[in-house]
């Protein structure tokens, strides 16, 4: 994949702090890999006009965690991939990231979008599951 910034955008980056940074990377980023592969953007369309049936609440829930599921799989599976070529587990590499000990490389800045992923769909099958008790 190629990544391209243009110079007025990096000047521009030098009056942000390392947080604004590194939220500007990242959203830069996010845009040119939906540009650049625009089967992503359909595919979440898609699913979001989609009305399923249910039988029952529990039905519901099966398949929404299985969903869920399913996502976290691959995402984890990304992730197994950076920790293998990186030696470092990605908890570890996300702290570093996060206090600013790691470059903006567009490796790390992938790496640490899919740790927030996981994040997020861990915590969302955690409530779904947690409705059920």
């Amino acid at each position: 994949m190629d990544f391209r910034i243009a110079n007025i955008f990096t000047d521009s980056l030098a009056k942000f702090t390392g947080d604004e940074q590194k939220a500007s990377k990242t959203t830069t980023y996010d845009l040119q890999f939906t540009l650049i592969n625009p089967s992503n953007q359909i595919k979440a369309t898609i699913m979001r006009k989609q009305t399923i049936q249910y039988s029952s609440p529990l039905d519901a829930l099966i398949e929404v965690a299985k969903r869920l599921m399913d996502a976290l799989i691959e995402v984890a599976k990304r992730l197994s991939i950076l920790e293998q070529r990186q030696n470092m587990d990605s908890e570890e590499f996300f702290y570093q990231y996060s206090q600013g000990l790691l470059s903006d490389d567009a490796v790390f800045v992938e790496w640490a979008n899919d740790y927030r992923h996981y994040l997020y769909l861990r915590q969302e099958l955690d409530k779904k599951l947690k409705n059920v008790a």
